[in-house]
């Protein structure tokens, strides 16, 4: 397919721009069949060469005429390109979700990666970070999240709102200081594989009934009582390798079961009562489980690190 562009008087082909990727790495662009750009990448913050997603580890640009090298921030964020000579091209700077706040230099519209070394689409104004695309204008994702609740409740909201003390690597989940070292950096293709199946700390007796996903839990709701289910599903979340969906399945059974030895098959107002009170419960874990379930599964799992 060739793209187009209109003119005053008809419309003019456009050559079609091909990109080719080492990983998560942009390595080269091709317009009209032609190299245009070319890209050096060596270790990115993680210490490794895509173990950050390519974060920070842009070396140089290099445009066939000329080559430039950028220079970052503490986070990764490319704040400028410099020549040969050591001048100054091009200067960004960001507000904590990725706004450019400040663009100057005499080829400031030529380079496409910048905040967070990810590469910006000029058109929509969007940054593609390998899974979907952000848009720092609304602090949000414009798609779901490929891994649904695993990453947060909410499916378009950016590091949970919170880009001062966290970041996203490649588009999935938030990370903070924790969890660069135990998963992002662990792996750092944005899976999970850097924690083994293998379990670790044994699961404790379990805290009794909490709060998830916006709901306060209750030991005792009514007649009922819920905290050894509520135990019981602590520890079927730090069970390494646990299929979360079951636990919550078993979760959903002892309650019903919990209700069903308290009141009696005639009391059937008492028993619904219960039942419903026992699903607001499940549907809580079930949709507003994940990070409880991947903070166990972090702490209870042994890791290994992904060379």
């Amino acid at each position: 397919m060739t793209s187009v562009a209109a003119s005053a008087n008809k419309l003019a082909p456009v050559p079609l721009s091909f990109y080719l990727y080492d990983g998560w790495n942009l390595i080269a662009e091709y317009t009209g069949g032609s190299l245009s750009k070319s890209y050096t990448w060596g270790m990115d913050l993680s210490g490794s060469l895509q173990g950050a997603g390519g974060v920070g580890g842009l070396l140089a640009v290099d445009e066939t005429s000329a080559t430039y090298y950028p220079t970052y921030d503490g986070n990764g964020n490319v704040s400028d390109y410099l020549n040969a000579s050591g001048g100054i091209e091009a200067h960004y700077e960001y507000d904590a979700f990725g706004n450019t706040t400040t663009s100057v230099g005499a080829k400031s519209g030529d380079f496409r990666h910048r905040f967070s070394t990810k590469p910006l689409d000029a058109e929509t104004g969007f940054y593609y970070y390998g899974y979907r695309y952000y848009d720092p204008v609304t602090g949000r994702w414009p798609s779901r999240d490929p891994i649904e609740e695993e990453g947060r409740i909410n499916l378009y909201a950016f590091v949970g709102n919170d880009a001062v003390n966290k970041w996203d690597l490649f588009g999935m989940k938030p990370c903070s200081e924790y969890d660069k070292v135990r998963d992002c950096k662990a792996c750092g293709d944005g899976t999970k594989e850097g924690r083994t199946k293998e379990q670790g700390e044994e699961p404790g007796e379990g805290n009794g009934c909490g709060a998830e996903g916006g709901i306060s839990f209750s030991d005792n709701p009514g007649r009922a009582n819920f905290k050894p289910c509520c135990n019981e599903h602590d520890k079927c979340y730090a069970t390494c390798g646990a299929d979360k969906d079951k636990c919550d399945q078993d979760f959903r059974k002892c309650m019903r079961k919990a209700c069903a030895t308290v009141y009696e098959r005639w009391n059937i107002p008492g028993r619904a009562a219960c039942y419903i009170v026992a699903h607001s419960y499940y549907v809580a874990v079930k949709n507003g489980g994940g990070g409880a379930y991947e903070r166990a599964q972090d702490k209870h799992c042994k890791w290994e690190c992904c060379e």
